[in-house]
């Protein structure tokens, strides 16, 4: 097959199958939540993993893209490399993850549950350091090119949480969807790494030596800190949301707005993975990356449009899963999530290639629009329209800076190239001789 003949088609799809797999899991697992227990308390525990979520976010920096962007050409510096972007990222975890348990009543006191208690308190801020490391090993695993046991690892993510959740609400009522899904980052961080660090990384070494210099710090942190506010800002959409709807609308409506968006967030994943993978297949040759931005976009199209369709038709009759209630209030929220996931293929793809590119203020103008339109226009919608209201925000954002990608091209699509006996027989002569002894200048 074309697919597993291409690298990037190939650990794309590794990528998506990880994802979608996980996504299937985890509607298993908020189904049983959305019919075992009440609306009020499936938000306030879905609020308090998004917050935790966020929080893991920030505390990686964004290192997840500079573990995508500079593994690939790293050959044994790559075990190092991951150890130290680890270590940063637990630190800053655990100052967050502390500092949001104290500002707790300022912010959203409906979250008083997470420091009800010292063994909470603490549980918290290791979910936070864990989180971190979860999100950042999936990245190391792609950077060397072991994105095929990521969907290993991440559907052992989901069964686990799946498993857990019923006793550990028994033992923990009120607490106990959060505690479940958290303590699944913790089993699935420890044999991830031994993977990574045992196998993935030492063939990674064997086959892919580094070739040319080790990158420079200076070049690193060009790449880092822009990445990172833009990495702030997707956050801030997709994780923080929550905590205005939660403010807004109460706990219910919060909790049928994440079961929509856990649905709707699905096909996202679908062109954010295969972006993840266009950025290590061109890492180190750029020469390709127009083809290879051209051949994404037309084969994530094919994939997400019959869904979205299908997603669009079916709304009501996949939301019965949840219950009759999640079925007549997130409809409409449902269908506007999947409709934004076609314009999202340009938007994120757009990301991935500026990001190969290291064209980073382009990356961080993106993800600053979407924020910004996203949170400003829920904040209007939302009043008369509810979470139908967040729904059409998200449509609406991810159209508007589409439309502005897709008639600006020049912002982040590669300009083609020649091919290099092309450039050399039209290349201007010199117009004069170099005198002798000049050449080696």
């Amino acid at each position: 097959m074309a697919i597993l003949r291409d690298p990037m088609l190939r650990n794309g799809h590794a990528l998506i199958v990880s994802a979608a797999s996980s996504q299937i899991i985890g509607v298993a697992f908020w189904v049983v939540a959305a019919r075992s227990y009440p609306a009020a308390m499936v938000g306030r525990n879905s609020a308090a993993i998004s917050v935790t979520t966020f929080l893991a976010g920030i505390a990686e920096l964004n290192l997840m893209s500079t573990l995508v962007r500079f593994l690939p050409t790293s050959g044994r510096r790559s075990a190092r490399f991951i150890l130290t972007v680890y270590a940063a990222s637990a630190a800053i975890a655990m100052v967050l993850g502390a500092g949001f348990l104290l500002l707790i009543p300022q912010i959203e006191p409906q979250l008083d549950f997470l420091r009800s208690s010292p063994a909470m308190a603490t549980w918290f801020a290791v979910s936070v350091v864990t989180g971190a490391i979860f999100v950042l090993q999936d990245s190391a695993l792609t950077g060397v090119r072991a994105a095929p046991f990521v969907p290993v690892e991440n559907i052992a993510f989901s069964l686990v949480k799946l498993g857990i959740m019923f006793p550990i609400v028994r033992l923990v009522p009120g607490s106990g969807i959060y505690v479940a899904w958290t303590l699944g980052f913790l089993l699935a961080v420890i044999p991830t790494n031994g993977y990574l660090f045992g196998r993935a990384i030492p063939r990674h070494v064997r086959t892919r030596p580094a070739t040319g210099p080790p990158p420079r710090l200076r070049n690193i942190q060009s790449y880092l800190i822009p990445d990172s506010v833009a990495a702030m800002f997707f956050m801030a959409s997709t994780s923080l949301l929550p905590l205005l709807i939660i403010r807004r609308l109460g706990a219910a409506a919060a909790a049928h707005y994440s079961l929509a968006w856990l649905m709707g967030y699905a096909l996202y994943l679908v062109s954010l993975n295969m972006g993840s993978s266009l950025v290590v297949e061109t890492a180190d040759d750029q020469d390709r990356l127009r083809a290879r931005c051209v051949r994404a976009l037309t084969h994530l199209g094919k994939l997400v449009v019959p869904v979205v369709i299908l997603v669009v038709v079916a709304a009501p009759y996949l939301l019965l899963v949840f219950g009759r209630g999640y079925a007549r209030a997130d409809v409409g929220a449902l269908r506007l999530l999947a409709l934004s996931a076609i314009p999202a293929l340009v938007t994120n793809l757009a990301v991935s290639v500026t990001r190969s590119q290291r064209r980073m203020a382009v990356v961080v103008g993106i993800q600053l629009s979407i924020c910004a339109l996203v949170w400003g226009l829920a904040s209007v919608l939302m009043g008369p329209l509810g979470i139908t209201g967040v729904g059409a925000a998200w449509f609406i954002a991810q159209s508007a800076v589409a439309a502005v990608l897709l008639v600006w091209p020049g912002l982040w699509v590669p300009a083609k190239r020649l091919p290099r006996h092309a450039v050399a027989e039209t290349a201007e002569p010199p117009a004069s001789p170099e005198p002798a002894g000049q050449a080696g200048r």
